[in-house]
C-alpha cells in the first residue's frame, strides 16, 4: 500500500469514526432531551393528579362539612322538639297535680298559711281568689282579717295579693309561679 492510500485510508478511518462519534453524541443527546421531555410529562402528569385528588379531597370536606352540618341542625331540632314535648308532659302532669291539690283538704290550710305570711311581709289588704277557692272565703276572712274579693281568671290556684285602691299588686297564684320558674 503506497502512502498516498494510507492516507486516504486513515483519512477514511477518521472520517468513520468522526461519524460514528457524531452518532454516539446524537442517540446520546436525542436520549438525554428524551429523558427530560419525558421527564416533564410525568411531572405535568403528577402535577395533573395531585391537582385532581386535591380537588377532590376538599369536595368531599365540602360534602362531610354539609352533612355534618345537616346532621346537627336535624338533631339540633329533635332535641328542641323532644325538650318542648318533654316540658309540656311535665307542665300538664305538674298542672294537673296542683289542680289535685287545690281540690284537697291540705288546700285550705295552705292558702291561709301563705296569705298569713304574704299579709306580714306586704301589709296588701285584698286578697283575690280564683272562683273555685271562694268556697274557703269565710274561713280565709276569719284567719287573716283581710277582705277577699272573686277574681276571674285561669291561675289554677293560690291568689293576689293588693293594696285597698289596687295600685300595688302581688301574684301568688300558681301559674304565675309556674311562668316565673319559666315552665309556661
Amino acid at each position: 500500500m503506497t502512502l498516498a492510500e494510507k492516507k486516504v485510508e486513515y483519512f477514511a478511518e477518521a472520517i468513520t469514526r468522526e461519524v460514528a462519534a457524531r452518532k454516539l453524541r446524537a442517540r446520546h443527546t436525542t436520549a438525554n432531551d428524551l429523558n427530560k421531555s419525558v421527564a416533564k410529562e410525568i411531572e405535568a402528569a403528577e402535577d395533573e393528579v395531585n391537582s385532581r385528588v386535591e380537588a377532590a379531597r376538599r369536595e368531599l370536606v365540602r360534602v362531610a362539612n354539609k352533612k355534618v352540618a345537616d346532621a346537627t341542625a336535624t338533631a339540633k331540632g329533635e332535641y328542641i322538639e323532644l325538650r318542648d314535648s318533654l316540658r309540656r308532659g311535665l307542665l300538664d302532669d305538674v298542672t294537673q297535680d296542683l289542680r289535685a291539690f287545690t281540690r284537697s283538704d291540705e288546700y285550705e290550710v295552705y292558702l291561709i298559711e301563705r296569705i298569713r305570711l304574704e299579709k306580714v311581709r306586704s301589709n296588701l289588704t285584698v286578697v283575690k281568689l280564683h272562683f273555685d277557692d271562694m268556697r274557703f272565703v269565710e274561713n280565709i276572712r276569719q284567719a287573716t282579717g283581710l277582705t277577699i274579693v272573686e277574681c276571674i281568671g285561669d291561675f289554677i290556684g293560690g291568689f293576689v295579693m293588693q293594696s285597698e285602691n289596687g295600685k300595688i299588686s302581688a301574684d301568688f297564684t300558681f301559674k304565675a309561679r309556674l311562668e316565673k320558674a319559666g315552665a309556661v
